[in-house]
Protein backbone atom coordinates (compact mmCIF):
# COMPACT_ATOMS: atom_id res chain seq x y z
CA UNK A 1 0.00 0.00 0.00
CA UNK A 2 3.05 2.16 0.21
CA UNK A 3 2.85 2.98 -3.57
CA UNK A 4 -0.31 4.12 -3.45
CA UNK A 5 0.14 6.20 -0.63
CA UNK A 6 3.32 7.91 -2.61
CA UNK A 7 1.10 8.08 -5.79
CA UNK A 8 -1.57 10.04 -3.72
CA UNK A 9 1.02 12.43 -2.60
CA UNK A 10 2.52 12.86 -5.73
CA UNK A 11 -1.00 13.42 -7.20
CA UNK A 12 -1.83 16.27 -4.56
CA UNK A 13 1.86 17.54 -5.47
CA UNK A 14 1.98 18.28 -9.55
CA UNK A 15 1.08 21.81 -11.23
CA UNK A 16 -0.86 23.47 -8.14
CA UNK A 17 1.25 25.83 -6.75
CA UNK A 18 4.90 26.79 -6.34
CA UNK A 19 7.31 26.09 -4.24
CA UNK A 20 10.75 27.23 -5.64
CA UNK A 21 11.99 30.21 -6.72
CA UNK A 22 12.95 31.07 -10.37
CA UNK A 23 16.41 31.16 -10.60
CA UNK A 24 17.77 29.70 -13.77
CA UNK A 25 20.05 26.83 -12.12
CA UNK A 26 17.21 25.85 -9.88
CA UNK A 27 14.04 22.63 -11.30
CA UNK A 28 10.84 23.99 -12.48
CA UNK A 29 8.75 21.12 -10.76
CA UNK A 30 6.05 22.73 -9.25
CA UNK A 31 4.24 21.57 -5.59
CA UNK A 32 1.65 21.79 -3.37
CA UNK A 33 3.27 22.73 -0.08
CA UNK A 34 1.93 23.18 3.28
CA UNK A 35 -0.83 20.76 3.36
CA UNK A 36 -1.69 17.52 5.46
CA UNK A 37 -3.53 14.26 3.61
CA UNK A 38 -5.44 12.17 5.68
CA UNK A 39 -5.62 8.99 3.74
CA UNK A 40 -8.73 6.43 5.55
CA UNK A 41 -8.48 2.89 4.06
CA UNK A 42 -11.22 0.39 4.29
CA UNK A 43 -10.61 -3.71 4.21
CA UNK A 44 -10.31 -4.23 0.57
CA UNK A 45 -10.16 -1.09 -0.27
CA UNK A 46 -13.89 -1.01 -0.43
CA UNK A 47 -16.28 1.00 0.67
CA UNK A 48 -20.53 0.59 1.28
CA UNK A 49 -22.86 2.97 0.32
CA UNK A 50 -24.23 5.75 2.84
CA UNK A 51 -23.58 8.97 3.85
CA UNK A 52 -20.41 9.14 5.98
CA UNK A 53 -19.28 12.04 8.59
CA UNK A 54 -16.24 12.79 9.22
CA UNK A 55 -15.89 14.72 12.63
CA UNK A 56 -12.05 15.90 13.02
CA UNK A 57 -10.07 17.94 15.46
CA UNK A 58 -6.76 19.28 13.37
CA UNK A 59 -4.57 20.20 16.54
CA UNK A 60 -7.58 21.70 18.41
CA UNK A 61 -9.25 23.20 15.75
CA UNK A 62 -12.89 21.63 14.83
CA UNK A 63 -14.54 20.83 11.36
CA UNK A 64 -17.11 18.11 9.65
CA UNK A 65 -16.95 16.85 6.51
CA UNK A 66 -19.97 14.77 4.81
CA UNK A 67 -20.06 12.20 1.60
CA UNK A 68 -22.44 10.76 0.52
CA UNK A 69 -21.66 7.07 -1.63
CA UNK A 70 -24.29 5.55 -3.71
CA UNK A 71 -24.54 1.64 -4.79
CA UNK A 72 -23.47 2.60 -8.29
CA UNK A 73 -20.47 4.46 -7.32
CA UNK A 74 -19.48 2.39 -4.83
CA UNK A 75 -18.81 -0.60 -6.99
CA UNK A 76 -17.97 1.55 -10.16
CA UNK A 77 -14.53 2.27 -11.65
CA UNK A 78 -12.63 5.45 -13.22
CA UNK A 79 -11.20 5.49 -16.30
CA UNK A 80 -8.54 8.47 -14.58
CA UNK A 81 -7.94 7.41 -11.45
CA UNK A 82 -9.62 10.54 -9.74
CA UNK A 83 -11.76 11.45 -7.52
CA UNK A 84 -15.23 9.72 -8.30
CA UNK A 85 -17.16 11.30 -5.14
CA UNK A 86 -16.10 14.89 -3.56
CA UNK A 87 -17.94 15.57 0.06
CA UNK A 88 -18.57 18.93 1.63
CA UNK A 89 -16.73 20.11 4.52
CA UNK A 90 -17.67 23.23 7.52
CA UNK A 91 -14.22 24.52 6.81
CA UNK A 92 -12.41 25.91 2.92
CA UNK A 93 -9.27 24.66 3.55
CA UNK A 94 -10.73 20.87 3.90
CA UNK A 95 -11.57 19.08 1.83
CA UNK A 96 -12.96 15.21 1.52
CA UNK A 97 -13.07 12.75 -1.41
CA UNK A 98 -13.05 9.19 -2.24
CA UNK A 99 -10.01 8.17 -4.80
CA UNK A 100 -10.40 5.08 -6.57
CA UNK A 101 -6.84 3.32 -6.92
CA UNK A 102 -5.20 2.81 -9.65
CA UNK A 103 -1.74 1.86 -11.00
CA UNK A 104 1.28 4.26 -9.59
CA UNK A 105 1.41 7.22 -12.02
CA UNK A 106 4.73 8.03 -14.12
CA UNK A 107 6.43 11.59 -13.98
CA UNK A 108 6.52 12.04 -17.53
CA UNK A 109 9.12 14.95 -18.90
CA UNK A 110 8.50 16.61 -22.26
CA UNK A 111 11.16 19.57 -23.13
CA UNK A 112 12.05 20.60 -19.92
CA UNK A 113 7.86 19.92 -19.18
CA UNK A 114 7.52 17.60 -16.02
CA UNK A 115 4.00 15.87 -15.05
CA UNK A 116 2.61 12.86 -13.50
CA UNK A 117 0.23 10.29 -15.69
CA UNK A 118 -1.86 8.48 -13.90
CA UNK A 119 -1.91 4.92 -14.98
CA UNK A 120 -5.69 3.52 -16.62
CA UNK A 121 -7.25 -0.15 -15.59
CA UNK A 122 -8.24 1.21 -12.23
CA UNK A 123 -8.82 -1.23 -9.63
CA UNK A 124 -12.83 -1.80 -9.90
CA UNK A 125 -14.76 -0.96 -6.29
CA UNK A 126 -11.37 -0.30 -4.75
CA UNK A 127 -11.19 3.45 -3.07
CA UNK A 128 -9.41 5.42 -0.36
CA UNK A 129 -11.17 8.31 1.41
CA UNK A 130 -8.51 11.51 1.35
CA UNK A 131 -9.54 14.46 3.42
CA UNK A 132 -6.64 17.03 2.77
CA UNK A 133 -5.98 20.01 4.85
CA UNK A 134 -4.50 23.00 2.58
CA UNK A 135 -2.94 26.16 3.37
CA UNK A 136 -5.11 28.88 3.83
CA UNK A 137 -5.05 32.90 4.23
CA UNK A 138 -2.76 35.28 2.35
CA UNK A 139 -0.07 37.89 3.39
CA UNK A 140 0.21 38.14 6.96
CA UNK A 141 -2.93 35.93 7.96
CA UNK A 142 -1.26 33.01 5.64
CA UNK A 143 -1.43 29.63 7.90
CA UNK A 144 -0.06 26.30 7.09
CA UNK A 145 -1.99 23.52 6.10
CA UNK A 146 0.61 21.61 8.18
CA UNK A 147 -1.20 19.61 11.22
CA UNK A 148 0.70 17.71 13.95
CA UNK A 149 -2.03 15.95 15.56
CA UNK A 150 -5.44 15.04 14.15
CA UNK A 151 -8.34 13.51 16.09
CA UNK A 152 -11.07 11.33 13.60
CA UNK A 153 -14.19 10.03 14.31
CA UNK A 154 -15.85 8.37 10.94
CA UNK A 155 -18.87 7.20 10.34
CA UNK A 156 -21.64 6.24 7.98
CA UNK A 157 -25.29 6.27 8.82
CA UNK A 158 -24.90 7.13 12.29
CA UNK A 159 -22.80 3.71 12.91
CA UNK A 160 -19.47 4.75 14.18
CA UNK A 161 -16.24 3.01 12.13
CA UNK A 162 -13.82 4.63 13.76
CA UNK A 163 -12.29 6.55 16.68
CA UNK A 164 -8.01 7.63 16.66
CA UNK A 165 -6.31 10.12 17.08
CA UNK A 166 -2.90 10.35 14.78
CA UNK A 167 0.35 12.65 14.10
CA UNK A 168 0.79 13.08 10.66
CA UNK A 169 4.70 12.72 9.42
CA UNK A 170 5.62 16.11 8.37
CA UNK A 171 8.31 15.77 5.29
CA UNK A 172 10.66 18.84 4.11
CA UNK A 173 12.13 18.19 0.29
CA UNK A 174 13.88 20.52 -2.24
CA UNK A 175 12.03 19.37 -4.68
CA UNK A 176 13.70 21.94 -7.23
CA UNK A 177 17.29 21.14 -6.19
CA UNK A 178 19.41 22.29 -3.34
CA UNK A 179 19.03 26.14 -2.15
CA UNK A 180 15.79 26.47 -4.52
CA UNK A 181 13.38 26.82 -2.09
CA UNK A 182 10.98 23.98 0.98
CA UNK A 183 8.37 21.97 0.45
CA UNK A 184 6.89 21.08 3.49
CA UNK A 185 4.04 17.93 3.47
CA UNK A 186 2.63 15.84 5.89
CA UNK A 187 0.71 12.27 5.71
CA UNK A 188 -0.90 9.81 7.42
CA UNK A 189 -2.65 6.69 6.40
CA UNK A 190 -5.28 5.36 8.79
CA UNK A 191 -7.24 1.43 8.50
CA UNK A 192 -11.06 1.67 8.95
CA UNK A 193 -12.18 -1.23 10.33
CA UNK A 194 -15.24 -0.92 8.10
CA UNK A 195 -16.32 0.42 5.37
Amino acid sequence: MRFLLQLSLLAYAIALGACSNSSAECGDLALVCDNTLIILQSPANAWAAGMYSLHLSLDGRAAECTLSLADSVASGTASTGSRIVEGTCSENDITLELVQLCPQSVVVCDAGVCGARVGFNCFPGQFEMHAVVSAHGFGADAKSGVVSEVALDLSVDGTELMQESVSPKATTAEPNGPGCGTCTTAAVTISVAGG
